[in-house]
């Protein structure tokens, strides 16, 4: 995110939220609660992955 921003991106994709069999292998998905985590002046972010 904080890459995200310096480079003024108009938002981001965040993948994966959740496991998907597509994509074994892919690491680990992000919690909820880390998704939530607030970051100050970051672009929209739209979750990835195992929806």
């Amino acid at each position: 995110m904080l890459r995200a921003r310096r480079e003024r991106c108009d938002h981001v994709m965040i993948s994966p939220v959740f496991p998907t069999p597509s994509k074994p292998g892919y690491g680990p998905p992000l919690s909820l609660d880390e998704l939530a985590a607030p970051i100050p002046t970051a672009p929209p972010a739209y979750a990835l992955g195992g929806i």
